[in-house]
């Protein structure tokens, strides 16, 4: 009897033991589950909620977010380029169209415009001795009026800052983009540089030189080629043909003078020489301004 009951308590110990053991596998495995933090199946790291608030990537902070990418000026984010203001517009000066407004034109510029203009609408009857250019101005304009296609132009020529003033033709034969006058700025003064005629065309080159054709007759002609610098023409090279004082051999070439007559400075050269020179310089054909619209 007594051997039974020590048997019954030894068991009940026995099961009292193995239960416990088992409550404490269960607690132990609960708590090897992250409660936040990992996903155990990705094994990628997951933020708690809490955690979103305090990184600020709410769904309300990221709508946000977008909205203060957008620029409000200043960058056009799908080209990258800079877009300016209106305000900006106006204090560069820059029209709608994009161009930059061109600075008041000087008074005397504008004389001189309006007293060509004047002329070529048949105003003026006599050459004036104010009006300070050349006489195809008073002549041609006067009698062919617009149809003489003369016109102005503003242009930095030589690069130094100042614009120059030139009174040129537009046309379609030999006189297209020929500059009969050229003005320019210096202290403060107005400099009439140069004026031309029929026979003294002078046209702006290609590679910026000024070209000069002049005449004075079958036997007489140059073709000189000047750097424009200040207020001044500076004379580059010049072909000369002079059929009179050297018939045999009319073409001579030089750097040190224009003068058709001049031949003590000048070398002769022959007819391929002469045009091979002449044909190195392409004219630019220049636009003027009309000073009256046909």
């Amino acid at each position: 009897m007594k051997r039974r009951m020590m048997l019954s308590v030894l068991c009940i110990c026995i099961l009292l033991t193995a239960m416990g053991c088992n409550s404490h596998r269960e607690e132990q495995t609960e708590s090897d589950i992250p409660a936040s933090g990992y996903d155990t199946e990705t094994e990628n790291e997951v933020l708690p909620e809490d955690g979103r608030e305090s990184a600020d990537i709410t769904e309300s902070d990221r709508e946000e977010q977008s909205e203060s990418d957008i620029p409000a000026s200043g960058s056009d984010t799908e080209t990258g380029n800079e877009v300016m203001s209106e305000d900006d517009r106006e204090s560069a000066g820059v029209t709608e169209n994009g161009q930059e407004e061109r600075a008041e034109l000087p008074q005397c510029y504008e004389k001189l415009i309006a007293d060509a203009t004047e002329c070529i609408q048949g105003n003026v009857k006599e050459e004036v001795e104010d009006y300070d250019f050349s006489y195809i101005i008073y002549w041609y304009g006067a009698y062919y009026g617009a149809s003489m296609g003369l016109g102005y132009l503003i242009e930095d020529i030589d690069g130094d800052g100042t614009e120059e003033l030139i009174f040129g033709e537009n046309s379609s034969g030999a006189s297209d983009g020929t500059i009969y006058d050229l003005y320019t700025i210096n202290d403060g003064e107005l400099v009439h540089v140069f004026d031309g005629g029929e026979r003294d065309r002078y046209y702006l080159c290609e590679n910026g030189m000024i070209a000069n054709e002049g005449s004075s007759g079958a036997s007489y002609s140059r073709d000189a080629y000047y750097i424009f610098m200040g207020t001044e023409l500076h004379l580059v090279e010049a072909v000369l043909y002079n059929g009179t004082d050297s018939p045999n051999n009319p073409w001579f070439y030089s750097t040190k003078t224009d003068d058709i007559f001049d031949l003590g400075n000048a070398e002769p050269i022959n007819k391929d020489q002469a045009w091979a020179i002449i044909e190195g310089y392409v004219y630019a054909h220049t636009t003027f301004i009309p000073f009256v619209e046909e």
